[in-house]
């Protein structure tokens, strides 16, 4: 096959030159060498001598020429040859390479005619056709494809028709694999004049790419619109990106957090061991969580639930820190009032019996801790009951709450007075010295109690009678028995007279002691 094509592109036209050589030198030859002869020779006989002499010097002549012409045909044959094997060598070579690169391709590439019919086709990956090539090849894409496909690829087929190539068109197949989405590449191929037009598709499976960009998007409608701030910084803790919720809770837009510190937010609530703890227990175990207080631009300080975590490399170089928050405030409010609720008295907002028991047992602490003395003071009010039926329960409740906040007045910082029921107050008065530093402040609980209270065009009046115990005592004592003592003795200072205090004593209200230690 190579020497016939090597003699077919050499043969026609080095033939053509030897005819033409010979007969120019056959026919200088005969008619020089007659010629000459007839000139120089007049003799027959010699003429024919001489003559055949000439003959064989012509088949001589013509037998080198001959020889030397073929001899350079063949050597241009035998080039041609040589070109033609290292031609078709590199030529098997670039064919195969061309071949590596197509199996080695994931695509799937498709040569088409301008109506859409098939003609070839390659793919390294026959899962993900849409039929066998046996059943597509010479037909239409519409033919076997699903009507939204077919017009993706309709349309990408026109627009390389008319722009020389289309790119980025999408379309999905429902496989036995599963639903698989592919991107399409669309050339036009150059064809020789009176060609029919061809174009080369290639479809490349993005499947995966398609699910990561649904995550991506995902992740960014997430990202914006929940109701948490999301808060993302640099290695430096440099603010690259905030959420929508950020700027509604802080009150701070997307450009003016970009490239700060979270310190903007930061009210002044929690001091530097606070940080400190905090990034300590980040950097140790990638996450923090726990209530703070920040500031909104406009001052406003406010409760949020906060957890931040780490975000590392692969190689564990830590790249990013994401805070997620939540303004709690509202809630901190709801639970302060609901706290408030369970230790204050609704009436008067002073302590009540729960938060009194929690007041009393630190005051006893603190007092055995420091060698001072507590007293526990129980009042209760004289003739109130008289007001409340004389002129109803709204004004004995208006009376009680006058008369708490003036005896709350005059008792020091620390002290405790609660609201126990009714009319019953406890006083805890605390740092003292002995016994006796208790009674001036005691007086001036029964001279408020006894003042005059105008209230709704009244002038009310009442007072206190109270029993007073102290801490420590000679014995172990529980919190309940100094009460119990202390309402022991205001009974016997209503029995003495009513607006005067009385300290309890252990001769006179023996069954108010506590009871004797086991041996």
């Amino acid at each position: 096959m190579l020497a016939q094509a090597a003699w077919t592109s050499v043969a026609p036209r080095e033939v053509w030159r030897i005819v033409l050589l010979y007969v120019l030198f056959a026919g200088l030859w005969i008619w020089g060498s007659d010629t000459v002869l007839a000139w120089l020779i007049r003799d027959p006989d010699r003429m024919s001598r001489i003559g055949m002499i000439k003959d064989w010097l012509f088949v001589a002549a013509t037998a080198v020429l001959l020889f030397g012409l073929i001899a350079r045909l063949v050597a241009q044959v035998n080039a041609a040859l040589q070109a033609a094997q290292t031609h078709q060598t590199e030529l098997l070579s670039t064919q195969n390479r061309l071949q590596a690169t197509l199996d080695a391709m994931p695509d799937l590439l498709f040569e088409l005619s301008a109506d859409g019919v098939i003609h070839h086709h390659h793919s390294s990956r026959a899962d993900l056709l849409a039929a066998p090539p046996e059943r597509f090849l010479g037909r239409r894409m519409v033919e076997f494809l699903p009507a939204d496909a077919a017009q993706v690829c309709q349309a990408a087929l026109q627009e390389a028709a008319h722009s020389g190539s289309s790119a980025g068109q999408r379309y999905a197949l429902d496989l036995p694999r599963g639903r698989h989405w592919f991107e399409l590449s669309v050339a036009t191929m150059k064809a020789e004049a009176g060609d029919e037009r061809r174009f080369v598709f290639i479809v490349r499976d993005v499947t995966e790419r398609k699910l990561a960009e649904d995550q991506l998007e995902l992740a960014g409608r997430v990202f914006q619109h929940t109701r948490e701030g999301i808060l993302v910084t640099d290695a430096e803790a440099r603010i690259i990106d905030v959420n929508e919720a950020f700027g509604r809770i802080t009150g701070y837009s997307r450009e003016e957090a970009l490239g700060r510190n979270p310190r903007l937010l930061s009210s002044g609530r929690q001091g530097a061991d606070f940080y400190r703890q905090m990034w300590g227990e980040l950097l140790e175990s990638d996450a923090w969580s726990g209530e703070i207080w920040n500031r909104r631009k406009s001052g406003e300080v406010y409760a949020e639930m906060l957890t931040i975590s780490v975000v590392r490399s692969p190689d564990g170089t830590l790249q990013h820190y994401v805070a997620l928050f939540s303004d709690i405030t509202a809630l901190k409010k709801h639970q302060a009032e609901l706290e408030h609720i369970a230790h204050f008295d609704a009436l008067t907002a002073l302590p009540n019996r729960l938060l009194l028991d929690d007041r009393l047992e630190q005051a006893l602490t603190q007092a055995t801790r420091r060698g001072n003395t507590v007293a526990i003071a129980y009042l209760d009010l004289d003739g109130f009951k008289t007001v409340n039926d004389r002129h109803g329960h709204a004004v004995g409740d208006t009376l009680l709450v006058a008369l708490a906040t003036r005896m709350h007045e005059v008792l020091r910082h620390g002290d405790t007075l609660a609201r126990i029921g009714g009319d019953e107050f406890v006083a805890v008065l605390i740092d003292l010295e002995d016994a006796a530093a208790a009674e001036p402040l005691l007086q001036r609980m029964l001279r408020v109690a006894g003042e005059e209270f105008p209230l709704a065009g009244l002038c009310l009046q009442v007072s206190a009678s109270i029993g007073v115990t102290y801490f420590p005592q000679g014995r172990a004592v529980s919190p309940d028995q100094l009460l119990r003592q202390a309402d022991q003795a205001m009974y016997r200072a209503k029995l003495g007279g009513k607006n005067r205090f009385v300290a309890f004593d252990e001769v006179l209200d023996p069954s108010a002691r506590p009871p004797p230690s086991p041996p």
